[in-house]
């Protein structure tokens, strides 16, 4: 979604549609601290807000009874391998030299 966002906020969830999209925005612009324009869009949505909670209990509802996950955690695995490589200083060229650095720092805690 490169010519949207969500802002969750003050209890209340808006759509902001951009004037154009953001990798366009970005290539073009050409001040240090610009803005790329857009408009709000109200989300009408049925008012339950659970945030982590509504994770959570979807996931024991899921292990419990097959009950369908908020999120699958597909892309989950991205952000924890950056992460790793964050905490390691560096990214591994190859999986095994990572599994090693990750398995040195769990010996070592």
């Amino acid at each position: 979604m490169d010519s949207a966002k969500l802002v969750a906020e003050h209890g209340k969830l808006t759509l902001v549609e951009f004037d154009m999209p953001e990798p366009e925005f970005t290539k073009t612009n050409k001040s240090p601290f610009g803005s790329l324009g857009g408009h709000e869009v109200p989300v009408e949505t049925d008012g339950e807000n659970p945030q982590h909670v509504g994770v959570l209990n979807a996931w024991g509802g899921s292990i419990l009874r097959g009950t369908p996950l908020v999120a699958d955690g597909r892309e989950g695995i991205n952000g924890l391998t950056l992460s790793n490589a964050i905490t390691c200083r560096r990214l591994p060229a190859q999986k095994s030299i990572f599994c090693l650095m990750m398995n040195s720092i769990i010996t070592n805690l």
